[in-house]
C-alpha cells in the first residue's frame, strides 16, 4: 500500500478475486511517480447471466436501519448499495468511535439501528470486537454482523463466541449479504462462511 496507514489488505483481496477467476495481475510502481495496475482476466463465450431479481429485492424492510462501519470508503459506498437495494436504510461510519457516537445519537433521536455491520481490523482505530461491545451497552438487543478479508480469524470463523450474530466476508457479494443479513434480522441460522 502508499498509503501511510493503510494495512494493504486491497491489494491481496484484488489478487485472490483475479485467481479466482483465473486471471492475472500486474503492478508498476515508481516512487514519486504513481503506480499502474493491470489486470488479465480470460475471455468468455458465455452469455451475460439475466439479472437476479430475489425476493427480497426492493422490499421495504419497515423503516429497518443499518449502521455499516468500515474505514475503506468504497466497501461502505457498496454495503449502502446492497442494502438500500434490500429495502433497508443504511447509515456509514469509519471508525469505532464514530459508530459509537452515530449508535448513541441514533438512540436518543428515537430512530435506532437494529443491525450494525462492523469490519474486524481499522486501522489506527476502533475495530469490530470493541465496537460491538460498545454498542451492546447502549443497545443489548441489537444485531451485528462482523465482516473481513481475513476468513481465517478465529471471530470470522466462530462469530457467536466474540458475541457477533454472523460473520460476513470482504469483498461483498449481492447474494451472501443478503441471505446473511436477511437471516440475522429473522433469527434463523446464517450460513457458514465457505473456504
Amino acid at each position: 500500500t502508499t498509503k501511510q496507514k493503510g494495512s494493504g489488505l486491497g491489494l491481496a483481496v484484488a489478487y485472490s478475486i483475479v485467481r479466482r477467476h483465473d486471471g492475472l495481475i500486474e503492478a508498476q510502481s515508481q516512487l514519486g511517480n504513481g503506480t499502474v495496475i493491470h489486470i488479465y482476466l480470460p475471455a468468455s463465450d458465455n452469455k451475460a447471466a439475466p439479472e437476479r431479481h430475489t425476493a427480497s429485492s426492493g422490499k421495504r424492510r419497515g423503516g429497518v436501519r443499518v449502521l455499516v462501519m468500515d474505514d475503506e470508503m468504497f466497501i461502505r459506498d457498496i454495503a449502502v448499495t446492497i442494502l438500500a437495494r434490500m429495502g433497508y436504510e443504511a447509515d456509514t461510519a469509519a471508525c469505532g468511535e464514530e459508530a459509537v457516537e452515530k449508535f448513541s445519537q441514533a438512540e436518543e433521536e428515537g430512530r435506532p439501528y437494529l443491525l450494525a455491520v462492523l469490519d474486524l481490523t481499522i486501522a489506527g482505530g476502533m475495530g469490530g470486537k470493541e465496537t460491538n461491545r460498545e454498542l451492546k451497552k447502549i443497545s443489548p438487543g441489537v444485531k451485528s454482523i462482523v465482516s473481513s478479508g481475513y476468513y481465517d480469524d478465529p471471530v470470522m470463523a466462530h462469530p457467536g463466541e466474540h458475541g457477533f450474530d454472523a460473520s460476513m466476508r470482504k469483498p461483498y457479494r449481492i447474494e451472501e449479504m443478503e441471505e446473511v443479513v436477511n437471516c440475522v434480522m429473522s433469527d434463523c441460522s446464517p450460513p457458514a462462511i465457505p473456504p
